[in-house]
Order: structure tokens, then sequence, then C-alpha cells
């Protein structure tokens, strides 16, 4: 079967056209996951009086924004350094996906964007829309009942310059990056990704772990449609095709080969109820769009083609196929043509040290674009 390239706008700054940049600003937002910077940012807080059940169909535990800080105009001052775990000090959770927006990434259902400028920086203007179902409910930004959240991606860092929050009755919150310094290094010669410019394929080694989680992410807005041959070769869990996820904008049919040989055609798309969906069926779904687990994973380290990740603590809803909980590690290898996950296995955690047991291994023998 023969495989199409998309066009290779990850290899490059934000593209001029409108049509490919809310693809590539979820894509610098998920790259941030791998890298570390230090910087230092001034950051103003403002919202609305009355706190917003924005918690959807899931109840309603989150008020507010998802723990937003009580409302009022104030300024906040936030180091960061490489290798220190700032994120979690933070006692603001909306504060800290500022800097760390790939948690975001599964939470979003749709959105538009165009090129901006805050606080002096270029930037894309990304208008989401949290998907009803996939987004958290305790999301700082993109709950599931929000209306619309706004978000501005800043190209050089992948930082959020400023989020709003939008529900039916108004805004809720807003945060704005006033001042940002942020540092750069430039292995090799050539730019990280922090610099603003995405490295051509093949990415450089030191790049690859952000490259790769940003093709990942991209998946999320292709709609595309496509024939793919899939081998599970291990599964811990039970053998169940039903309730495929019904055929929307992407449209695919997958043979299936299970480990006692049997082959089983299925039609299906990726738009499944995440905690009740049979686990080969969540795992073929997130084997084709890998964006729904990148906002899952840390730790994330790339040699050769193989992607090695642990899972982010607590950050296991909704629910992931690939990456459950923080006791399993992921190994995944990504098609840099589709984004999709030409193989995908789970193991304890304990393979880290060497040892461990394999939880699930799926491998994808052949895929076409139609």
């Amino acid at each position: 079967m023969g495989v199409v390239a998309v066009a290779d706008w990850l290899g490059a700054p934000p593209p001029d056209g409108d049509s490919a940049l809310p693809a590539w600003a979820l894509a610098r937002m998920a790259a941030t996951g791998a890298e570390d910077l230090t910087f230092r940012a001034v950051v103003r807080r403002s919202g609305a009086p009355d706190s917003v059940d924005l918690s959807g169909r899931f109840g309603g535990t989150a008020p507010g924004a998802g723990g937003v800080a009580e409302p009022g105009d104030e300024s906040v001052e936030v180091t960061g350094f490489p290798g220190v775990a700032w994120r979690d000090a933070l006692a603001d959770p909306a504060l800290a996906v500022l800097f760390d927006p790939v948690v975001l990434v599964r939470d979003i259902g749709s959105a538009t964007a165009r090129h901006g400028v805050v606080a002096g920086r270029p930037c894309v203007l990304l208008d989401v829309v949290p998907h009803p179902v996939w987004a958290d409910p305790e999301s700082a930004w993109c709950p599931p009942g929000a209306r619309l959240t706004r978000l501005a991606v800043d190209t050089a860092t992948g930082f959020l310059l400023s989020a709003e929050l939008l529900a039916d009755s108004g805004v809720v919150a807003r945060y704005e990056i006033t001042s940002l310094e942020a540092g750069s290094v430039t292995p090799e010669g050539e730019p990280l990704l922090s610099s603003g410019r995405w490295p051509a394929l093949p990415p450089s080694a030191q790049d690859r772990p952000g490259w790769t989680l940003a093709r990942m992410a991209a998946t999320l807005l292709d709609s595309v449609s496509l024939r793919a041959e899939v081998e599970i070769r291990a599964e811990t869990r039970e053998l169940s095709f039903d309730g495929l996820p019904p055929v929307g904008s992407r449209r695919w049919t997958v043979g299936v080969t299970t480990p006692d040989g049997a082959r089983r055609e299925l039609t299906m798309g990726d738009d499944h109820a995440p905690d009740s969906a049979p686990f080969p069926v969540a795992r073929l779904a997130e084997l084709l769009t890998p964006a729904r687990i990148v906002s899952h994973l840390t730790d994330v380290t790339v040699v050769g083609e193989t992607v090695t990740a642990s899972v982010r603590p607590m950050r296991t809803f909704p629910f992931s196929a690939w990456a459950p909980d923080e006791s399993v590690h992921c190994e995944f290898t990504v098609d840099g043509a589709t984004g999709v996950l030409r193989s995908a296995a789970l193991h304890s955690a304990r393979r880290r040290s060497g040892s461990g047991s394999i939880l699930a291994d799926y491998r994808l023998n052949a895929i076409e674009v139609i």
C-alpha cells in the first residue's frame, strides 16, 4: 500500500495560510512537553466575580475554570528553570498551564486560528471549542462545558501568551503574560524548537522528542480517511470489538490480526467514548489519532525511531488506552508522513529498570491514505 505524505509544515515557522494554522498551533503547544526552558514571566490575572460550573456531563466538581485563582486584577512573577518541577509547585493550575500547554491538547474538540501579536511577540491566536466528551472536567482552560477558549500561542516558545475562558454568561477568567524572557540553546548550530523555527525532517536528536509530540498532536485536526493493517501481537485485556466508533470526518478501514492469527476487518472513526470503549477499539483509535495521548505523557525520550515515555501523575482523565496511569511505561514509533503510530507497546513501569511485563503490543504493518 502507498502512503500520501501531508504537507511538511512541521518543518517551518507558522504557515501564511490560515487553513494550516490550527494544527501548527496544536503541534507547537505539544512540543513544550519535551522542552525545558529557563524563563521569567510576569502574568496579569483577571476574571468575572462569579464562578461557573463548566464540568459538563461528568458532574459539578470543577467550580469556575477548574481551579483558577480568585478573580481580580493582579500581576504575578513566575520563574522557571530546566529540570525543576516548577509546574507542580505553582498553586494555581491555570497559571501553570500557560507554560505547559501540552496538557490542553486532549481537551480540544475543534479550533480556528489566525496570526497575531501579544505583548509584542508574534503568536497564533487560537479559538478552541472544548470536546464535550474528551475534555477534562477539571481542565483549567478547556473544561467540557465551556463555550469557547481563546489562546495566544507564542511561536518562539509554545507558551500561552494569553488565555481566556468564556461561558454562556461571559468571560470566566483571563490570564495574560505582560513580560516574557526565555533563554534558548542552539546545539550543533541549529536552533531548538524553542527558538521559533521547526527543524526540518529528520529532526536532530535533541529536537526529536518535541518534534515527535508535535507530529502526534497534529493528527487531532487531520480529517483523513485511511486503510490500515494492524497486528495485535500481545494484549492482556479481553478482545472485544463491540461498539465501534461511528464514522465522522475520519473513515478508517482497519484489518486487524489478533494473537491467535484470526483476522477481521473493521470500519470505524475515532470518536469513541473513552470510559466505555473496549480496549482493542480504544487502542486502535489512539493508534491512528495519537493526539489523544500526548497530554498524558512525560519524560519523553527518542532513541533512533523509538519513543519512550512515562505517564503524568494524575493525568488520567479522560481515560487513555495507551497511557492509563502512572504505573505503566509507553513505547511508540511515529510515522512522519501521517503522524499515526507505526507501533505501540505498553509495559509495566518496571520496564525502565530492565524488568516488567508487556501489557499490549500493536504493530501497523501497512497504511494507505485515501
